[in-house]
């Protein structure tokens, strides 16, 4: 009786189970499909025939990742991005087989041997490891573990499989880009373990078809792809596919003329989007995440300059379509191979809140608006350093040219003299709204900067012709005021500025740049201490007076949501505590040296603490701060050996180091040979002297603490030799020959 009553009470809920809509239709895992197709330009995709790409536009979001891995080989491309970091690898690792397939065109065959060995039983030799039956190995695995280790800081290769592994998801790879000469299984890093095995996919040639007219002489054969896509997708959570044919385009550039290089790549994306085409209709676009992405700049991209920006597609369930931006890049538009990995995860994961790679709702995602938004960072690269040269040039005219009139004492050229140091103080301005004009041309940019520069310079120079320190306080000022409040509203000027971030190398995508922050530390000492001075109130009420600014700025600097700048906020805290120190009189001994220092480094470690552990989207200070207490001294050594090898690199290639140099030099021969020039300012003008002392300090550490710490150390020297030259300037008026009395 007792069992006649249980059935009773389960056959109605088997029944509901099995057929009630409501529950039997309930959303199933999701997935990822990750789409490859490489070499290819925005450009590109604009001018071929592709319906199928063209209609996932419109429901997805897309966007420009940068793609600069740590090396020039396209598989280290693939690395970065299954590591989550900017990565390198060995030539080789793109050599993947299937576990039966013979493994031919590798370069270490036993002597006498005619016969490629079978894949699988090669790897076993190689890795002691049980190869999968069905599945791909990377014969040479060690050595790309092995080569990982030897990287400043080392990471583990295979991330994206060996996280989907450990969750208990299933991953898959499928497709090649081999030619009749070459193998090419890159895609295989992405979706391979960290044994170097992937358990499901096909990367052999058996997918391929002879086409002696196509370049590399195979191309994709599409019915052979699609059946095993949908075998794969349904049984797997993850699949990486290579759609193969753009690469066989590329591996032929030497080869071909501009013009059939062109008609080429348009067939192989045109039948990249039949593929497209039918993979769509196999997807259920309701619980599929769909990635396409180009891991490689092409040939064409790298002769405009842009080495480091390919296009992304993003498509993710019920997300409105618009830019990309991340964690990495808080840029509209923008991502970083680095956010690829962690997406991927949050979103299998079932984290709603994707911050890693997250869609802007109602930005207009077109391909024309990507198109010229990569025009323009492509004319802000090819101009930079143009715009940098100029300010340099300015620069050591400024330095040198005062040194003469002020401190050698010819007869004229005090009026020249001045009006160059205002027009050359004036450049960081006119280069913040620089981009205003789209950089359409080098000589366009360059005629502006040098003109806008000068108007503003002689300007200055009449409205405050008898007092220079004076023109130098008010431009301070401003500087001051505008690179702070551009830091607040989240420097809308400053990343599309030349002394801004530089999207395509990927260093830096928002925040405060190091060379802005040494013109914003330098103005700030500058006008704050020429300000507060002038009061006439107590030495602590002039030093509480000015650090409220100055506290201000160091904010705008270091904030993980303003300027982002953890060298720069390092440096603007040990700058208060000089400031006080200077302005209070009190002297700067070793153990004082000292206390400053180890506030300014705790105040730091505090803020990127804060920031790591409260903040859903950490800066590159949060990130690293969790990387150190999880990875304890060897983090900390990692840390400062590779910002000691930016260092040493920055001082040895900079055009910078000359002004850094050539600043230090006068500085020393003016305290050494000139001392009674110094003497003179310091008795008439002890501000003077007070502001030189800070600025000198802050020039000191910024340089000892920051990567590139050359070019603010450099800067904040220009505005120290500016200040003495303006202060001499009103020591010594030159009436002689034409100079003007100031």
């Amino acid at each position: 009786m007792k069992q006649a009553l249980t059935w009773l009470a389960v056959l109605p809920i088997t029944f509901l189970l099995l057929c009630s809509p409501a529950l039997a239709d309930q959303p199933q895992d999701k997935k990822v499909v990750i789409l490859i197709h490489d070499f290819v330009d925005i450009s590109d995709l604009e001018k071929a025939r592709t319906p199928n790409l063209h209609a996932l536009i419109g429901k997805s979001g897309t966007g420009l990742m940068n793609v600069r891995s740590r090396s020039g080989l396209p598989a280290s491309a693939y690395m970065s991005l299954a590591v989550g970091s900017r990565a390198g690898t060995i030539v080789g690792a793109e050599l993947s087989f299937n576990s039966t397939e013979s493994a031919r065109g590798w370069s270490l065959y036993p002597a006498g041997n005619t016969e490629a060995p079978i894949a699988g039983e090669l790897y076993a030799n190689f890795t002691g490891l049980t190869p999968p039956g069905q599945g791909v190995v990377n014969p040479f695995i060690e050595p790309v573990k092995t080569y990982a280790t030897t990287y400043n800081p080392p990471y583990l290769p295979a991330q994206l499989g060996e996280r989907a592994r450990q969750a208990g998801l299933q991953i898959a790879v499928l497709g090649n880009a081999d030619t009749r000469e070459t193998l090419n299984r890159s895609a295989v890093l992405l979706a391979m373990d960290a044994n170097g095995q992937v358990e499901h996919g096909n990367v052999s040639q058996t997918l391929l078809e002879e086409d002696p007219s196509f370049p590399g002489g195979l191309r994709t054969r599409p019915d052979i792809f699609l059946e095993q896509f949908s075998d794969l997708y349904q049984a797997n959570d993850i699949l990486v596919v290579d759609l193969g044919d753009t690469t066989r385009v590329e591996k032929s550039r030497e080869n071909c003329s501009p013009e059939m290089l062109q008609v080429h790549k348009l067939k192989a994306m045109e039948r990249n989007d039949q593929l497209v085409g039918g993979m769509l209709q196999e997807l259920d676009l309701e619980r599929t995440m769909l990635v396409m992405l180009t891991p490689n700049p092409s040939g064409e991209m790298l002769e405009q300059g842009n080495f480091g920006l390919a296009p992304i597609l993003v498509y993710q369930p019920e997300i409105p379509p618009g830019l990309l931006s991340s964690s990495t890049t808080r840029r509209a538009g923008l991502v970083s191979n680095s956010d690829f990995l962690p997406a991927v995860m949050a979103f299998l994961n079932g984290n709603s809140n994707n911050l890693f790679i997250k869609t802007i709702p109602g930005t207009d995602h077109s391909l024309q608006a990507l198109d010229q938004k990569l025009a323009f960072l492509i004319r802000l690269r090819q101009q930079r350093g143009v715009i940098h040269y100029i300010l340099i040039l300015f620069a050591i005219l400024t330095i040198a040219g005062g040194y003469w009139v002020y401190i050698c004492k010819p007869k004229k050229g005090s009026r020249f003299l001045n009006g160059l140091l205002l027009t050359t103080l004036s450049m960081p301005l006119v280069i913040l709204f620089l981009s205003l004009s789209g950089y359409v041309s080098v000589w366009r940019s360059a005629f502006l900067l040098i003109s806008l520069s000068i108007l503003v310079g002689v300007t200055l120079f009449y409205l405050f012709r008898h007092n220079l320190l004076s023109a130098l306080l008010f431009l301070s000022l401003v500087t001051m005021l505008l690179i702070t409040v551009d830091a607040f509203l989240g420097s809308p000027l400053m990343i599309n500025s030349a002394l801004g971030s530089d999207s395509i190398a990927g260093g830096r995508f928002y925040g405060i740049g190091n060379d802005l922050m040494g013109i914003l530390l330098a103005s700030s000492i500058l006008s704050v201490t020429l300000t507060v001075s002038s009061l006439r109130v107590k030495p602590l009420t002039k030093a509480l007076l000015g650090l409220i600014p100055l506290a201000i700025v160091t904010t705008a600097v270091g904030h993980p949501h303003y300027g982002a700048n953890m060298g720069g906020l390092i440096t603007a805290i040990v700058m208060l505590g000089f400031f006080y120190l200077v302005v209070m009189g009190i002297s700067l001994t070793l153990k004082r040296l000292a206390l400053i220092g180890l506030t300014a480094l705790a105040g730091v470690l505090t803020v990127a603490r804060f920031d790591a552990l409260f903040s859903a989207n950490p800066s590159h200070a949060g990130q690293a701060i969790t990387n150190l207490f999880s990875g304890g001294w060897l983090a900390l050594l990692s840390i400062v050996k590779t910002k000691l090898g930016i260092l040493g690199n920055t001082v040895y290639n900079s055009p910078w180091s000359l002004v850094l140099l050539l600043s230090a030099i006068i500085l020393a021969f003016v305290w050494i040979r000139h001392r009674q020039a110094l003497d003179e300012v310091v008795q008439q003008f002890p501000v003077v002297e007070k502001a030189g002392r800070i600025l000198l300090l802050t020039a000191t550490t910024v340089f000892l603490v920051n990567d590139t710490g050359v070019i603010a150390a450099a800067l904040i020297l220009l505005y120290l030799c500016s200040l003495l030259w303006a202060a001499l300037a009103q020591i010594r008026p030159q009436t002689e020959n034409g100079g003007d009395q100031l």
